[in-house]
């Protein structure tokens, strides 16, 4: 039994430090939004709500690269939220499609 009970809280201990990490990382997430959403656009959190909604890692990615561009005193409008979510996007191969 007393090496069950170890697993156990060995188990619980692991769980709770995830929990506290991503708390801790919500928290640092929501800073940033409180920093950037002051200097967008209403065009701009209307885009950023969606992709929030739609693709959580990039929106992180994107506000990571807003939160720079407001500390260098930048407003973000719409256009250049576009622009930040293009630099970030991966560039597509070419697709040939060949008949034989």
């Amino acid at each position: 039994m007393d090496e069950l009970d170890g697993l156990r809280q060995n188990r619980i201990a692991r769980l709770q430090q995830k929990q506290e990490e991503e708390q801790q990382l919500a928290k640092q997430i929501q800073q940033l939004e409180d920093m950037v959403r002051p200097a967008m656009s209403k065009d701009a959190l209307v885009r950023f709500g969606n992709l929030k909604a739609g693709h959580p890692e990039k929106a992180i990615k994107a506000l990571v690269a807003m939160a720079q561009l407001v500390g260098k005193g930048r407003s973000i409008d719409d256009a250049l939220l576009r622009e930040i979510l293009v630099r970030l996007e991966p560039p597509q191969r070419e697709i040939k499609i060949r008949r034989v």
